[in-house]
């Protein structure tokens, strides 16, 4: 496939012979992508991603500039050739992500993207999502000799943000994901262990034209994240680029530490939710706990934000929910966190009923850096020390 700008795209979907029908489906539905299959040369032993990628990493159709390897349990956009060349015209020169999952550090990153408009964020997480992803033709040939050094059980999306980390160079994620997770058995138990895994926001059936890419790429200094295990849920500040100086903390935390008392905090929480608590009540089996760190999460978002917008002016973010995927990206945010313990089917049903309080969430916390100025120290975490209470006796540095 050869688009604009001298970039001739080769397209390999990786598989496993399980999943021949859904590969050689891809293959039929899209004539244009001259798609080639490269399957597991080991199918019945243990299951491993490494084996397959480095198959389908060498193979670089002759004459392409750029490689992009597909998973074999991925939905494409609708009209995905052409969303592509669109996406690549406009991408960030490197390495290019079509798909993040909705639970992913760099889901909140893209959150905060999507609401200025942008097209493209920096991926934040220690390994890089292989659902989709696009190489420059030298990189991918390169990864595949690179992904010899490792045993076959290594992930393969670790592999390859090892390789991408020696090479210096960041992978961008596009907004929204050009594919999206099938419903389907994983083969290494991912759906069972990690429960649904869906994209932060799929483009679908928007088509071409619901997706306007340009080259726009907004990354945040830090992330707010909801930590999510054992049947707690836990909101953290996370600041990106980290030095000795700021690492991961607790959100209520870092907010106390920087001038936000915990009594303010929790009413600031408890008026929110007074607002809407008529609609959380059709979610009878989620209380104040889920609901606290949700909003809490989200409240610590809106802090953030504040660095991308410049201002702490909550009235901003009347435009900023115009923006194309600002509301998609969000409205997976609750959905994501109750991805462990709801079913697939009624997961986004029970989850949409927190998206308003999410939005309220972010308007209280951009509004809060006003009455609370030192909360701007959320904005430039290398200039500041950010650690947890247990860690603060630690020597910095």
């Amino acid at each position: 496939m050869t688009l604009p700008g001298e970039v001739r795209l080769s397209t390999v979907v990786m598989a496993h012979p399980r999943r021949r029908e859904h590969a050689t489906r891809l293959q039929r539905e899209y004539p244009e992508l001259d798609i080639r299959i490269a399957y597991d040369p080991e199918p019945e032993g243990p299951p491993a991603t490494l084996r397959t990628a480095r198959r389908a990493w060498d193979a670089v159709a002759e004459g392409a500039t750029h490689h992009l390897v597909l998973q074999d349990d991925v939905l494409l956009c609708r009209d995905f050739p052409r969303v592509v060349e669109r996406a690549l015209r406009a991408a960030p020169e490197g390495p290019v992500s079509l798909f993040a999952s909705w639970s992913m550090g760099t889901s909140q990153a893209m959150r905060l993207a999507a609401l200025l408009g942008a097209s493209w964020t920096r991926l934040t997480d220690d390994w890089t999502p292989t659902q989709a992803l696009v190489l420059p033709a030298d990189w991918a040939r390169e990864f595949a000799a690179y992904a010899e050094r490792f045993p076959a059980w290594k992930p393969d999306n670790r592999a390859m943000y090892d390789f991408l980390k020696e090479k210096g160079r960041d992978t961008h994620v596009s907004i929204p994901s050009l594919v999206e997770h099938a419903p389907q058995k994983s083969l290494l138990f991912n759906d069972l262990l990690h429960g649904v895994r869906d994209a932060t926001a799929f483009a679908g059936d928007a088509g071409l034209a619901g997706t306007a890419f340009d080259d726009r790429v907004v990354s945040p200094p830090a992330l707010a994240y909801m930590w999510v295990g054992a049947g707690e849920f836990y909101a953290h500040y996370d600041p990106l680029d980290r030095t000795g100086r700021s690492m991961v903390t607790p959100a209520h935390e870092v907010l106390a530490d920087f001038g936000l008392p915990h009594d303010e905090l929790s009413e600031r929480f408890a008026a929110d939710l007074a607002a809407h608590r008529a609609e959380l009540a059709k979610v009878p089996l989620l209380g104040e706990v889920f609901a606290f760190s949700l909003w809490l999460t989200c409240f610590t978002s809106g802090v953030i934000a504040g660095a991308l917008f410049d201002k702490p002016d909550p009235g901003l973010l009347d435009d900023a929910f115009q923006q194309p995927w600002a509301d998609a990206t969000l409205a997976t945010l609750p959905a994501s966190s109750l991805r462990k313990m709801a079913a697939h089917g009624g997961l986004r049903a029970v989850a949409r009923h927190y998206v308003p309080l999410c939005r309220a969430a972010l308007r209280s916390g951009l509004a809060a850096v006003a009455a609370y100025p030192d909360l701007t120290a959320l904005w430039e975490p290398d200039q500041h020390e950010i650690r947890p209470r247990w860690a603060k006796s630690l020597p910095a540095g």
